[in-house]
């Protein structure tokens, strides 16, 4: 199991990333019993409340499991200011915004081609907060 992993390994830090929410739960339990620090990431903050959109009677006992949970977080990381100002607001918790992108020099060269019109699809969310258009346009541009 991961508490006897931790030991036998002399691991130094744990870190979980949510989703899926049961990675913090687990972290947690593992944090608790081995007191190594943890690092609770958050790369979505939907799927961590997502059983507190269903009932408004279930919020109370959520919101109570998740600090439970979280209380023996070290550290957050959040992908966006936004996420990390609510984790901080909500749990207590400081950390730091990971940025996340990926290695242009891991992917293949495509050559451009010319072509009368640009064509751009999104498939990602907006966050009225952190996701502003305008940095999409510089870059395009």
């Amino acid at each position: 199991n991961g508490v006897e992993a931790v030991r036998r390994e002399g691991i130094d830090v744990i870190c979980s990333l949510c989703p899926p929410a049961t990675a913090h739960v687990v972290a947690s339990e593992i944090a608790r019993r081995t007191r190594v620090p943890w690092v609770a990431q958050f790369d979505d903050l939907y799927s961590f409340h997502l059983e507190r959109q269903r009932r408004a009677a279930w919020r109370p006992y959520a919101n109570y499991r998740h600090r439970r949970w979280l209380r023996h977080a070290t550290l957050a990381g959040a992908i966006t200011p936004a996420m990390l100002r609510y984790v901080r607001r909500t749990y207590g918790l400081d950390g730091e915004v990971v940025v996340v992108g990926f290695d242009p020099d891991d992917q293949p060269d495509v050559p451009a081609r010319a072509r009368d019109r640009f064509r751009l699809v999104y498939t990602g969310s907006v966050s009225p907060c952190d996701q502003r258009p305008e940095m999409l346009f510089e870059a395009i541009e």
